[in-house]
């Protein structure tokens, strides 16, 4: 039996390696843990609790792939509120080995930096932005084998710019996308940190989460604009930051976000995001004219799909996005393909989603909700051949969206035993209890309950941390939610 087991799995393997062979493609799903240890004075060496969250990755320009994002830290045996939060980035080869991964800690601030958003420079460097939420921030410059060049303030409050989005121009100088008081703003900026120009775009309450420069040297913004309900939010300036025209999209009411925009090849322009209507949130692509009329919609409301975060044009002018796996349309707005990937929790960047040179792609997404980064390099149809996955899904698990949140946010929890007596807790920074949540549905599968933002006392509670716990029996688990609004 053990040898007919053998034989089996060997057949199994080399079916995939030959029909990877067949199409010309080396595809894989790699999983990382690179901040699992650290020294402590009197401790030695131990074994931490990581939560990781991944934000963008890049194809660098020695064919490697870099990721961003930051990470959660604490002991076992500790109170769940002891923490540290880093921001990161780490490379690889082109073919997923783990080259160098580097913690973002900063000396200058009153916190630990995270919400990492990064670009690569001409000669090959890296710079990287953060923040706290607690009013401080960093940018960081690495060399291309990770070592730090540099390291300055960029405190939101003082540079007004809180930053999510960032990208290399044309001139080779580096475009950010973010807000200011609760603005849509736009800054451009030399490799060196200098500020050249800075745009606020007076549209009431707004953010901008994603920036794209076109082919005449101006630029793309989406985001969010929050005067009453959520709308999604598209801007269009020429190559000094003017605004051209703003348009807004109101889908079903409320809780509508754009979250990443593009220029296609006929110089049209595609932003994604997500749309609530009742029930659920859905994945949304819009297409707009360069007057910015919209040519069409697509709603993608596939249980996967509550949102999409990335998108790209393909070689054959059709369209990929990334939400929760990835899918690819065509002009008509027809679904060629559809692909789940490794991971239940794909990035949160505009540039989360890439394609490579043989017509493949890479994404990133973490896996049993944040113990692990994974790395997804797939085919042109979306396929991989090779999964290193470690371990099973926990029994328990919860994820939060959207996080961080302006007012409320969805707590979508999955388990694979029947709960016996589960209850939420949030808890804020000091751990103290400051609402509970009532947890009907203790069947099997993934259910979602609303946290609106509010303590016991039905005030909305302030900016900050809080921690959402869930528990059953004697087990339960923590996950960070940060309020911005």
């Amino acid at each position: 039996m053990k040898n007919k087991f053998i034989f089996l799995l060997f057949t199994f393997t080399f079916c995939l390696l030959s029909f990877s062979f067949l199409f010309g493609q080396d595809t894989w799903t790699k999983t990382y843990n690179p901040f699992c240890e650290e020294y402590i004075p009197d401790m030695g060496w131990i074994e931490l609790e990581v939560d990781y969250e991944v934000e963008d990755v890049l194809v660098t320009q020695d064919g490697g792939y870099v990721v961003s994002g930051s990470f959660d830290r604490w002991i076992d045996d500790d109170p769940p509120f002891w923490f540290d939060h880093w921001g990161f980035l780490m490379k690889t080869d082109c073919d997923g080995n783990l080259l160098w991964a580097k913690g973002d800690s900063v000396v200058f601030m009153d916190e630990n930096g995270y919400e990492v958003n990064f670009t690569e420079t001409e000669d090959g460097d890296f710079i990287s932005i953060g923040d706290d939420d607690f009013g401080g921030g960093y940018m960081i410059k690495r060399d291309s084998e990770g070592n730090r060049e540099w390291a300055i303030p960029y405190h939101p409050a003082e540079q007004g710019l809180g930053v999510f989005s960032m990208q290399t121009t044309e001139d080779h100088n580096i475009i950010l996308a973010g807000r200011s008081n609760y603005n849509a703003t736009l800054r451009k900026i030399t490799p060196d940190g200098v500020t050249i120009w800075t745009q606020v775009y007076d549209v009431g309450s707004s953010m901008a989460y994603s920036v794209y420069q076109r082919s005449d040297g101006g630029y793309l913004l989406t985001g969010i604009s929050f005067p009453g309900d959520d709308d999604i939010l598209v801007i269009k300036t020429n190559a000094n930051g003017d605004s051209l025209w703003t348009r807004t999209f109101d889908g079903y009411g409320d809780n509508d976000y754009g979250y990443c925009i593009i220029e296609t090849s006929e110089e049209n322009y595609i932003s994604v995001g997500r749309v609530r209507n009742a029930k659920s949130y859905y994945g949304i692509i819009i297409k707009l004219d360069t007057l910015g009329d919209i040519l069409w919609t697509k709603i993608l409301d596939d249980g996967l799909l509550h949102w999409i975060g990335s998108a790209v044009q393909t070689k054959d002018n059709n369209y990929v996005v990334q939400g929760g796996k990835l899918v690819k349309i065509d002009e008509n707005q027809n679904v060629i393909w559809e692909e789940p990937l490794v991971g239940q929790v794909f990035g949160g960047g505009d540039r989360n989603l890439q394609e490579i040179s043989d017509g493949g792609f890479i994404c990133t997404s973490v896996i049993n909700w944040g113990d692990y980064i994974v790395l997804n390099k797939t085919d042109s149809l979306g396929q991989i051949y090779s999964i290193e996955e470690p371990g099973n899904q926990n029994n328990i698990s919860i994820n939060i969206f959207p996080n961080p949140i302006l007012d409320n946010c969805t707590i979508l929890f999955n388990n694979y035993i029947t709960l016996k007596d589960p209850h939420i807790t949030v808890y804020n920074i000091k751990g103290q209890k400051i609402r509970e949540l009532k947890v009907e549905n203790n069947v099997l599968g993934i259910h979602e309950i609303n946290w609106d933002g509010k303590s016991f006392d039905g005030k909305e509670v302030h900016n900050g941390i809080y921690f959402i716990k869930l528990e059953r029996d004697n087990d339960s688990i923590v996950k960070k939610v940060t309020k911005i609004k």
